[in-house]
């Protein structure tokens, strides 16, 4: 026997090997690849640089199938960045690794799906982590690199990076440097980022980024400078420095429109327009919320055109994006008559040019003339048949803006048309402490039916208040400006009920409580009666029509019984259209007392 010591120290070795390889198996042999990573990463938490990992013969296959993919899955899910050397040590079923120089991912998370890479990224925004790395699964990874590049940034951009270096490979993405956005949007359509835009304007903010999809980026860049600028500026942007990258636009040190203000009702329309009407700002932008955006832009603004009118607005000049839900006034003229008002006011008349100083100077001394200690009413009369006695009805054939849709005609030229009756009474009403709006819709002595048919005829008029705002009332000097000088009260202080018989307008404009019927008591008559005693409205009517004198008749009548303004007319003109032919008809005053209504009816042939 040669060596016989030898033998048995090989022996004993062997046998020492065998029992520390069965210890082992049984205590620390992995048997899955996931313990192989909860190994890696226990080393990981202590920062250990140099280990072993032993692993049964069927997770070793596992590993080191596919070119050993699987192994740096595991390593790389584990925490292990890399590694200075690796030895593998084959003992019987047991494989072990030997790692050495080992270095780990700081901060790492592992992702099998689009969702937790942006739910990762994510949270390192929140943090401001500016280093990490994501281990995505092969399934992810390999969605992630069937991106184009305009794709990968899209989808990076739209997790709230701004910028930072990427580096990719074993299924692996490493981010390094990394900036965040502060303010962004996503953005996959154009009516999208108006929307954002709009927002952010309303919103104040001065630094914002839109992230868009590669398609609408690409529209983007195709536009000329001018035509980008115009987009945002339609949006209350004034002035911003802007930058872009592969789907990314950065908005910094934005400066805005002096007067954008949020609308989310009608009512914060009206009240916007109005404080600006009283300010007599021309320029400003409302940026409307879905519903009333909608309700706004329905049958051509038509809602808001007839608001403007109710707020002395002439030409409103406005835009509007259906996309951002932004409407834009530029330039707004206001009717003369509400903007010396305004600024008489507020203080400014030092603003107004030399005409409209002459116009607040005459329509002082109207109201002056009217007398003091008069009631709103006798002052309503007053100024009302002041117009009709002083202006002549006047439409000009020139296009667009003309004086004698205003005040100025009115009241220092003589002439106007229904704007301009409108603008002066408006004026008068304003310096005499009633309150008043202007009213634009259409009128028809047709009826209402046919306006709503044909649309045509376009009016406006008055509404006015003489306890302080709580009741409205319909005064159309226009159309008591009688012939032959004489002077009507048809619509003096008129119920919407009377009213809505021969024209339509927008209520959602008006907002005031318009009465529905006329007040009897805020009738007006203009003297000590002196006419004949009628036991019936129709008795008084039939006398009238038989005692007709040519082509016209005039009857001051007592009458036995309250009759209100509505069927004093509509009796009146039911007995005309019998006698056949065209006719003007009404009173000329109107007055109830002691269960007796006073009136002065008249009627004339117009063909």
């Amino acid at each position: 026997m040669k060596h016989p010591r030898l033998l048995i120290l090989l022996s004993v070795l062997y046998l020492s090997v065998f029992i520390c390889s069965a210890a082992f198996a049984q205590d620390d042999t992995c048997r899955s690849v996931q313990d192989v990573i909860s190994v890696i990463r226990d080393c990981r938490r202590t920062e250990t640089a140099s280990f072993s990992v032993s692993c049964d013969e069927a997770t070793y296959d596992k590993l080191r199938a596919d070119g050993d993919g699987p192994l740096w899955d595991a390593l790389h899910q584990g925490g292990m960045q890399s590694f200075g050397d690796c030895q593998i040590l084959h003992m019987g079923a047991i494989y072990t690794f030997t790692f050495s120089s080992v270095t780990y991912y700081a901060e790492y998370t592992v992702c099998t799906s689009l969702k937790e890479v942006e739910a990762a990224i994510g949270k390192y925004r929140q943090r401001g982590t500016t280093s990490f790395t994501l281990v995505c699964s092969a399934a992810a990874y390999s969605t992630i690199e069937s991106k184009d590049n305009a794709s990968f940034w899209y989808m990076i951009h739209s997790c709230g990076i701004d910028n930072g270096s990427v580096s990719y490979g074993s299924n692996c993405y490493i981010f390094s440097g990394v900036t965040y956005l502060g303010s962004y949007a996503v953005c996959t359509s154009l009516a999208e980022a108006q929307n954002a835009v709009s927002l952010y304007v309303a919103g104040g903010v001065t630094s914002f980024d839109l992230v868009c999809s590669p398609e609408l980026f690409q529209y983007l860049e195709k536009l000329d400078n001018g035509e980008f600028w115009r987009i945002w500026r339609s949006l209350g942007i004034d002035q911003a420095d802007a930058s872009w990258n592969t789907c990314l636009y950065g908005f910094r040190n934005v400066t805005f429109m002096e007067h954008t203000i949020r609308c989310d009702s009608l009512q914060d329309v009206r009240n916007a327009i109005s404080g600006y009407a009283r300010d007599q700002v021309t320029t400003y932008a409302l940026v409307c919320g879905t519903d009333v955006y909608r309700q706004l832009s329905a049958n051509d603004f038509a809602v808001l055109h007839k608001m403007c009118a109710s707020y002395g607005i002439y030409r409103e000049n406005f835009s509007h994006s259906d996309g951002s839900r932004m409407i834009l006034f530029k330039d707004a003229v206001y009717y003369p008559g509400y903007r010396v008002f305004r600024m008489y006011e507020t203080g400014r008349e030092a603003f107004l040019n030399a005409e409209e100083r002459q116009l607040l100077d005459t329509a002082k001394r109207i109201v002056a003339q009217a007398g003091r200690g008069i009631s709103p009413l006798e002052m309503e009369r007053y100024l009302h048949d002041y117009i009709c006695q002083n202006v002549t009805y006047y439409s000009s054939d020139a296009d667009g803006f003309s004086v004698y849709d205003t005040a100025i005609g009115a009241l220092l030229y003589g002439r106007a048309d229904c704007d301009g009756y409108s603008d002066a009474f408006c004026l008068l009403c304003s310096l005499a402490d009633i309150p008043v709006r202007m009213v634009s819709g259409y009128a028809d002595n047709d009826g209402a039916a046919v306006i709503r048919e044909v649309r045509e005829n376009a009016h406006a008029w008055n509404l006015v208040s003489l306890d302080g705002g709580k009741n409205w009332y319909m005064v159309d000097v226009t159309w008591d400006d009688g012939s032959s000088g004489r002077i009507l009260y048809n619509y003096f202080n008129t119920g919407r009920k009377a009213a809505s018989a021969s024209r339509v307008w927008k209520d959602e404009a008006v907002n005031v409580n318009w009465a529905l019927y006329d007040d009897v008591t805020i009738g007006y008559y203009s003297g000590r009666f002196e006419g004949r005693l009628f036991y019936s409205l129709d008795d008084a009517v039939s006398y009238m029509l038989r005692t007709m004198n040519g082509s016209s008749a005039e009857l001051d009548a007592k009458i036995d019984g309250v009759y209100g303004p509505d069927e004093v007319m509509d009796t009146l003109g039911g007995a005309l259209r019998q006698q056949g032919g065209g006719w003007n008809y009404g009173y000329t005053s109107y007055y109830v007392d002691g269960g007796s209504t006073y009136v002065i009816l008249y009627a004339e042939v117009t063909r």
